[in-house]
């Protein structure tokens, strides 16, 4: 059950009920909830592992904050931190583009606004953007033409199937357009 130990060691597992990929549709954000042995843990999309520990009836405290989660059916986790509203994140299945739709997002990209210039790379594992400065960000894909990475989220647009540009989000930073300025 959902307050001992970690959350329980039925056959199958009764924690396996919380185990997926679920996103909040208004923000593009995700959340991972995966297992290490009987221990739930959920990743913010950037690969890092945050304990979840078991306060009972589907709830659970996120280690090293004050904020909880709680599951509720179907498939929903809501995520309340303090003084803030509450975020749902529903269950989805997250894309998985093949090499050759990966390699399309590759490219040059430029934001007016923040006049700057990003390349994105395409490997096995998603895309990596190379911002100015020498750092890199790591990108995995959600649903089709969105990738997290670090707290960033890039939502790639199309012009017909031809990718054309990036809406990037971060936090409260909203819909910074990058256009593409590559010959794709």
């Amino acid at each position: 059950n959902a307050s001992s130990g970690a959350s329980g060691s039925s056959p199958g597992g009764a924690i396996s009920r919380y185990l997926g990929a679920y996103r909040d549709a208004a923000s593009d954000e995700i959340r991972i909830v995966s297992t290490r042995g009987d221990t739930l843990f959920m990743d913010y999309g950037d690969g890092d592992l945050t304990e979840l520990r078991p306060l009972g009836n589907d709830r659970f405290a996120v280690e090293g904050s004050s904020w909880e989660v709680r599951f509720v059916a179907p498939a929903t986790l809501v995520e309340q931190a303090p003084n803030q509203p509450p975020a749902s994140f529903v269950r989805f299945t997250r894309a998985r583009p093949t090499a050759r739709e990966l390699a399309a997002y590759a490219g040059a990209y430029y934001s007016d606004e923040l006049d700057v210039r990003w390349t994105i790379a395409a490997d096995s594992a998603g895309l990596i953007a190379r911002i100015p400065g020498g750092d890199t960000l790591r990108l995995a894909p959600t649903v089709r033409d969105v990738f997290v990475g670090g707290n960033v989220t890039l939502k790639f647009r199309r012009s017909g199937s031809r990718v054309s540009g990036i809406l990037l989000h971060s936090g409260r930073v909203r819909n910074i357009v990058f256009s593409r300025v590559d010959s794709r």
